[in-house]
């Protein structure tokens, strides 16, 4: 029984975060691509205090370099970015 409220639970932040994006996971992956060259690895939609944010990770295999970057949903902006690998 406690399975099916948390899926439930999952649902509603799911549609919740939904309600507040206004791009698109294919814009955020390439907003991420375009500031951080690189092969589009993991995408999740996520709540960063109260508000939709796509974490966009992207790995440069020639630098062997991962960006992980928080997209704003609303706008595309970069929020922020964390880079791991070679420098």
């Amino acid at each position: 029984m406690g399975r099916k409220i948390e899926d439930a639970e999952d649902s509603y932040e799911i549609a919740y975060l939904l309600d507040q994006t206004n791009i698109t996971r294919q814009e955020a992956e390439s907003a991420a691509a375009d500031a951080f060259p690189g092969r589009v690895v993991e995408n999740k939609l996520d709540d960063e205090n109260g508000f939709a944010v796509w974490e966009i990770e992207t790995f440069d295999e020639n630098g062997g370099i991962l960006h992980e970057a928080k997209v704003n949903a609303q706008n595309g902006d970069i929020l922020a970015y964390e880079t791991k690998g070679r420098s």
